[in-house]
């Protein structure tokens, strides 16, 4: 799954060879926690030289926009916000080239139909080999929905198997994290790992958001 790295690493650059190639969906693409949080960080680490030219991104969520529609919002924000000047305007147009959208509900089957042909079309394109990371950047109420949803559309699969999927979601608050956690444990039991120190962890924490690595091979 993404690791997330302490900032103290953050300066470490690790080897594109031995990255793996993939697509990373965002879930909620359209909120503030993707804005704020994961592109920028993806940016960053495309800028280092850290995501390999098989790696793509795409955007889901419900509002309807364009690709180039959904580039431009996300470049007005990275840039407008980029207080300490880290982010290289010259760098937007290649990891743009990386970026897609696709509109859908949550609750919609079809839409996680269409969703697999997009993202066989980028593996066909781009070589990113059928693997898959999902991140759930939506409400805790989405959650146990969209594991129920990309399960039944054959998008997530069991551990141990390739190619590999792996799905991220930020950790609830508190007062929601036993009811939504029971569910999505009840979801996700089929695909996840019963194996000590294994990586397709369900939760991560908001404040672990500071840098983010696709799996090795």
């Amino acid at each position: 799954m993404i690791t997330v790295e302490p900032s103290a690493r953050l300066n470490s650059t690790p080897s594109t060879d031995t990255l793996t190639p993939c697509v990373m969906v965002i879930f909620g693409a359209s909120g503030d926690l993707t804005r704020r949080k994961l592109i920028p960080a993806l940016f960053t680490s495309h800028q280092r030289g850290e995501l390999p030219a098989a790696v793509r991104i795409v955007g889901f969520a419900r509002s309807e926009k364009t690709d180039e529609q959904f580039c431009e919002e996300l470049c007005s924000w990275v840039f407008s916000h980029d207080e300490d000047g880290i982010h290289k305007a010259s760098a937007w147009s290649s990891f743009a080239e990386r970026l897609s959208y696709h509109r859908g509900g949550y609750d919609d089957a079809a839409a996680y139909a269409s969703l697999d042909t997009h993202l066989r079309s980028l593996d066909a394109a781009h070589g990113t080999a059928g693997n898959r990371i999902f991140y759930l950047a939506t409400p805790p109420s989405v959650y146990p929905l969209a594991l129920e949803r990309l399960g039944a559309a054959g998008l997530i699969s069991p551990p141990d198997t390739e190619p590999w999927s792996r799905v991220v979601i930020e950790k609830p608050f508190r007062s929601e994290e036993r009811r939504v956690g029971k569910e999505c444990r009840s979801r996700w039991s089929p695909y996840h790992s019963k194996k000590k120190n294994t990586d397709n962890k369900l939760f991560v924490k908001p404040a672990q958001l500071k840098h983010l690595s696709i799996p090795h091979t």
